[in-house]
């Protein structure tokens, strides 16, 4: 009796160690699974910023294109004030801007034109 009961306990202590053994070899797989499927996130995330990033540049340097094409020297008639286009098309300076720009453009007339125009009596209501 005594020595099944021995033997009993040894049983038991073999079957903890080796589920013990068996349960660590799975943790060890879980924690190498789980880092490989962080790193997959982690390399997926990177490349939609990267996307994102690439897109925002193209955005950037649109907007920066644009900006230069409204500054530096723009050629205008002296006489009739129609712009000279990239070109070499000459339109009403409205239409340019419109098309080269965000703006809106209106119309009116300056205080020294409005005396040249209608003269210095003229008054406005």
């Amino acid at each position: 009796m005594k020595k099944a009961l021995m033997y009993s306990r040894e049983l038991k202590t073999c079957v903890e160690e080796h589920l013990n053994e068996k349960s660590m070899e799975k943790i060890a797989g879980l924690q190498l699974q789980f880092e490989t499927d962080k790193k997959e996130k982690e390399a997926e995330i990177y490349c939609l910023k990267n996307v994102e990033l690439s897109s925002m540049n193209d955005q950037l340097r649109d907007a920066l294109d644009h900006v230069k094409r409204l500054q530096g020297m723009l050629p205008i008639c002296a006489n009739c004030k129609k712009v000279r286009d990239d070109d070499g098309y000459w339109q009403q300076i409205e239409l340019y801007i419109s098309e080269h720009s965000d703006s809106k453009i209106s119309h009116g007339i300056c205080p020294e034109c409005m005396i040249k125009l209608y003269g210095k009596d003229f008054t406005r209501d």
